[in-house]
């Protein structure tokens, strides 16, 4: 967020989530529709003997599962990342967009790969 010059807080005092926790961060300014970005990542853990099963069917899907079960408790953009490396989508597209713009600031083309 410092690269593309968005000015941004940690866990924000006053804001919070409907479960009653603060989100992780937030952005000072808009980030798209006049709106502020508050962000509330998980990382899940593929070795988890909850989540083998489902790891087992397919890269990403313990990370997708994990977006899931956030856009049904938050409704906003779910952030989810397996420990061992795999994004969810929805991850990867906010990584790709964040790099883009962090891309127009310092003119670098290999901001999003720095990013993942």
């Amino acid at each position: 967020m410092v690269s593309a010059i968005i000015l941004v807080t940690k866990e924000p005092s006053g804001l919070v989530r409907q479960d009653g926790e603060w989100p992780d961060g937030l952005t000072l300014i808009p980030w798209q529709g006049g709106k502020s970005l508050a962000w509330d990542v998980t990382v899940v853990s593929v070795l988890a003997q909850s989540y083998v099963d489902r790891a087992a069917t397919g890269v990403r899907m313990v990370a997708e599962l994990a977006a899931e079960r956030k856009l049904r408790k938050y409704s906003n953009l779910p952030i989810a990342v397996e420990n061992l490396g795999a994004f969810s989508s929805s991850s990867s597209d906010f990584i790709s967009a964040l790099g883009h713009k962090i891309s127009s600031v310092s003119g670098e083309e290999r901001e999003t790969s720095f990013l993942f």
